[in-house]
């Protein structure tokens, strides 16, 4: 049993919180040991920070895949937040504190409903695990965005979730590809480490009064890029999870090969005189001191071919239709890159960024340029944001919509078209530019107000959302209908999306210039996953 709305002390269901008299503090009792929580002001959620899934990833472990964690001893203490994983200074505009940078990082948080509905029927609650963005470099649960329990306080009475935000390891101590690591296993320790959250999830929830047969992945950029990854990998028929919200991000291009970094890792060991045998001469280099070399390697951190998770280019895959059969959400904004193409302001600038999509090929490139030429688009800037906008996430959306489809799972297709009217310390003047940028949607899904404008439309469209996605991971077939009044129709064979504007939603089908693009960019990136395939 959980909490009623006046917590009162009734007998406690067996695997559920319980109230500890003493220090009027939820505990839950786990094979590992007793959990002790904290409650919101309000006691309408009680959250449960810092649990460790896994063993701390430092000394011999760096670079290697997760370890299970050591039991507890006594009672642990959750209510403090605990480190991020190594990284560099979070971005502000997402509320940028409570970092706490260390390899010994490998821990989650969950939200629990506590009140306001009959105590039995909290039992079972559906799961949601959501897995943070940061371009495979940053990210940790700690944000103040990732609050899970203003995300439960915002959703409908009978429609509440767990929700579980872990962190994982990025950058070099995450994503690293070298010949070296992937003889050892330790290639993709970053996506292993999501694995072991979602397995943690599905052995351990029902203790918190979670449904372990009722867990959504939700991510947003590179978290939605995991995600899609984890989707055509392992036992695609063996899903890690039941159900996707995937916000501005599928599948890249290409998934990182040691062809592709070796170089840059080699010159990474010379930099700190480490020969043979390499990755015990890494190991203990200290971690800030790796960290800001390795962010100056000239390294995209990926996900990568190793062979025995990700047995093959995800694109390879995908095209293969192995992929996990189930239902997802699937998001993206109006302006995806103008966030990332600001310096984008000159024909020479444009020609620059296309060149650096060289997988393309000269051929290829020289189709995109026409494609995404400042005649087509108006100015080098538009003509840029549309070009990296496409190929980094709105065709991976759509391929990832239509490959699903074509599986037989149910997608509902949204574009998103409001431009936020609050910004933090990263400037208005720069987010006033950009459109309905990158992260646009961030705040609304969170119920995050410092960002949400509650003055206008904004709160309004926000609960709406929040009605939405709560009734997907609850399981529902019509997402919205009967919380916030939307009818939100499949994708299917007509590409119908739902748009969410300032004056509510309506349904569109995909414009045909949108499809002949992506079916470009699609087309290529099998093409050269398909010819590095096993490289």
């Amino acid at each position: 049993m959980l909490f009623s709305a006046v917590l009162a002390l009734a007998s406690a269901a067996a695997a559920a919180p319980t109230l500890d008299r003493r220090t009027f503090l939820p505990i839950v009792d786990t094979d590992a040991g007793i959990i002790k929580g904290k409650f919101s002001s309000d006691y309408t959620v009680a959250s449960f920070y810092n649990i460790p899934y896994a063993a701390p990833p430092v000394g011999n472990l760096r670079f290697r895949p997760p370890q299970p964690p050591a039991a507890f001893s006594g009672v642990y203490d959750a209510t403090k937040m605990g480190n991020s994983c190594m990284q560099g200074p979070a971005p502000q505009f997402n509320g940028g504190v409570n970092q706490k940078n260390s390899e010994d990082c490998l821990n989650l948080n969950i939200f629990v409903p506590t009140e306001g509905v009959v105590a039995g029927d909290l039992l079972n609650l559906p799961v949601v695990v959501y897995i943070y963005g940061g371009s495979f470099n940053d990210g940790y649960n700690n944000l103040p965005i990732y609050d899970g329990a203003n995300v439960i306080k915002a959703q409908p009475l009978f429609g509440r979730s767990i929700i579980v935000v872990p962190n994982y390891r990025t950058n070099i101590f995450g994503f690293a590809t070298s010949n070296e690591l992937l003889a050892e296993g330790g290639v993709n320790v970053g996506l292993l480490d999501q694995k072991a959250v979602f397995e943690w999830v599905r052995n351990n929830i029902g203790n918190f009064g979670g449904d372990p047969n009722k867990v959504t992945a939700w991510g947003e950029s590179a978290g939605a890029i995991n995600i899609a990854t984890h989707m055509v990998s392992g036992d695609v028929t063996k899903p890690l999870f039941d159900r996707a919200v995937l916000e501005s991000g599928a599948l890249f291009a290409f998934a990182n090969i040691p062809l592709t970094t070796q170089t840059a890792f080699n010159a990474l060991a010379t930099k700190f005189n480490c020969s043979a045998p390499v990755l015990d001469c890494l190991r203990k280099v200290p971690a800030e001191d790796l960290r800001v070399a390795a962010a100056n390697a000239g390294v995209s951190y990926l996900p990568a071919v190793d062979g025995k998770y990700v047995k093959q280019q995800p694109q390879v895959a995908l095209s293969k239709g192995q992929i996990y059969k189930i239902p997802a959400i699937i998001l993206d904004n109006n302006d995806e890159g103008t966030y990332f193409t600001t310096s984008i302001t000159t024909p020479e600038a444009l020609d620059a960024l296309q060149n650096s999509f060289s997988f393309l090929g000269d051929a290829g490139l020289a189709a995109a340029k026409q494609m995404y030429s400042v005649a087509n688009f108006g100015s080098p800037i538009a003509a840029g944001a549309n070009f990296y906008g496409d190929a980094v996430f709105k065709c991976p959306d759509r391929q990832l919509a239509k490959a699903l489809t074509a599986a037989g799972a149910k997608v509902y297709k949204g574009r998103f078209s409001i431009k936020p009217t609050i910004n933090l310390a990263a400037g208005d003047a720069f987010f006033s530019a950009i459109g309905v940028y990158h992260t646009a949607e961030m705040a609304f899904v969170w119920n995050y107000s410092p960002l949400l404008n509650q003055t206008n439309y904004e709160k309004s469209i926000s609960q709406k959302m929040i009605n939405t996605w709560s009734d997907f991971f609850a399981g529902s077939p019509f997402p919205g209908l009967l919380t916030a009044g939307i009818n939100w129709p499949t994708y299917g064979s007509t590409g119908k999306r739902l748009v969410w504007s300032s004056t509510g939603t309506s349904v569109e089908t995909e414009p045909a210039d949108f499809a002949a693009r992506c079916d470009f960019w699609n087309t290529a990136s099998l093409g050269f996953s398909t010819a590095i395939n096993g490289a």
